[in-house]
């Protein structure tokens, strides 16, 4: 590669190409004009694009993760296991030094995929139920990142973590569906996240009915989910009389045909009036 202009706008081009293979190739070529060459702006166009290889070379060459840009880059990529080794090397954001930081960085790693997941938990995570609560309350959890954690520590550890009640407030079918099928109670009251909720516990079901998520309601109902269930002082105590006292007439008429399809086949709900 020259010193001149000719070699950086090839650079330049390939940047804005989104063109890594030959990005990379002119960066391999480097060699004591380092100091030519933005190797930040390439460091956070590698970092972009999980491009490793690139982003390990221009920092041997000097260019910094803790450049903003590039940290940035970083957190909104696709962090593959290749990545992340690089990145613990280099302690970005303090994961490898900090122990605050790689718990962090494990909470995070719910929300981004598994093989990230997946990473942290071979480097010494530890998840358990407050780790959970704490997620809830952010950005939904992965579903294939839930999967990891029941095959890895089954069930229980989701257990009173408001992960069922937030999948139905959220209206996620397929989160609510891998709960329930690794065994977690369709009827469990966990208490709400924070007292400006309000106070007493929920159900999956009261909170798909005050969202009015009709998709969920209709897997929890299939579970066995209890439209009759009390959960809290109060006219709107049950996710019955929720649904009635906002006049959710469509709600309203899917958990009484519920209702009434257990009165016919044997089992009724009337009792828990």
């Amino acid at each position: 590669m020259t010193d001149g202009a000719n070699g950086l706008e090839r650079l330049f081009a390939c940047v804005l190409t989104d063109d890594a293979a030959a990005v990379r190739d002119i960066v391999n070529q480097l060699d004591s004009n380092a100091n030519s060459v933005p190797l930040q702006a390439i460091a956070t166009f590698a970092a972009s694009h999980n491009d490793v290889a690139v982003l390990q070379l221009c920092l041997q060459l000097g260019a910094s993760l803790d450049n903003r840009h590039t940290s940035m880059a970083i957190e909104y990529a696709a962090r593959g296991p290749t990545l992340l080794d690089l990145l613990y090397k280099y302690d970005w954001r303090g994961m490898r030094t900090s122990e605050s930081a790689f718990n962090r960085l494990v909470e995070w790693s719910l929300r981004t995929g598994p093989d990230e997941l997946t990473w942290f938990l071979e480097h010494g995570a530890k998840i358990d139920k407050d780790t959970i609560r704490r997620a809830v309350r952010g950005a939904p959890l992965k579903t294939s990142c839930v999967q990891v954690l029941i095959e890895r520590y089954g069930v229980n550890l989701l257990k009173g973590t408001r992960l069922l009640q937030s999948a139905a407030k959220r209206g996620r079918c397929d989160m609510i569906k891998l709960l329930l099928n690794a065994g977690l109670d369709v009827n469990e009251l966990v208490s709400r996240s924070s007292h400006g909720e309000g106070e007493g516990e929920l159900t999956a079901l009261y909170e798909a009915v005050y969202k009015q998520h009709e998709d969920a309601i209709q897997v929890l109902l299939e579970y066995g989910a209890d439209p009759y269930l009390e959960v809290c002082n109060g006219d709107l105590n049950t996710p019955l009389r929720l649904a009635e006292g906002h006049g959710y007439s469509r709600i309203i008429g899917m958990l009484r045909r519920h209702i009434e399809s257990h009165e016919r086949g044997g089992r009724t709900w009337s009792s828990r009036l």
